[in-house]
């Protein structure tokens, strides 16, 4: 008996051997799959390679963040780096104590900290980026120029219906949808 599991085992089969057209659900489960194992990948790569830089991965995913737009509220980096408030606030309180970060209150709301690089940390971020640079080169150089922005094409049209679709998700707990109402 072929049940629905098999039938999208042997069409995730076929899909990877490329002898035919998988259906388009078994196509976005596999590429969902390998987006996130890209991801993780890369990550893990990455963190191995910033620890000679002395960051734990938790560490750089913050100073790279900062490096990016520098003065991010705490709650902004939680949900950049998908960390809860209170994990974010350990990892800022120990780049705090290395002397990588400081905190500074928002200039128009007191009750807001804003998260800074120190001119310690700018002078890190460029072996940062060095270190990124050196892995993407030797990670995605199995891809051709066309094949780069194809890819990069296609994932920042897919980032940006994401963010769209995260607001709308966002709205719907504050108008009743999400409670099926």
């Amino acid at each position: 008996m072929v049940t629905s599991n098999t039938r999208l085992l042997l069409d995730r089969d076929a899909l990877l051997s490329g002898s035919q057209t998988a259906p388009n659900a078994v196509a976005l489960f596999e590429a969902g799959y390998l987006l996130a194992e890209v991801t993780r990948l890369l990550r893990a790569a990455l963190d191995v390679r910033m620890r000679d830089l002395g960051l734990t991965g938790a560490s750089w995913r913050v100073l790279a963040n900062l490096a990016r737009e520098d003065g991010l509220t705490q709650i902004e980096l939680a949900r950049r780096l998908e960390v809860s408030r209170v994990a974010l606030g350990q990892m800022i309180d120990r780049l705090a104590k290395s002397g990588h970060v400081e905190r500074r209150a928002d200039a128009r709301d007191r009750r807001i900290w804003r998260v800074h690089l120190t001119a310690s940390a700018w002078e890190i971020i460029p072996a940062l980026t060095e270190t990124a640079s050196q892995l993407r080169d030797r990670t995605l150089g199995v891809l051709t120029n066309e094949e780069m922005i194809s890819l990069t094409g296609n994932l920042t049209r897919l980032r940006t219906h994401l963010r769209s679709v995260n607001r709308d998700l966002d709205a719907s707990q504050w108008d009743g949808r999400s409670r099926g109402e």
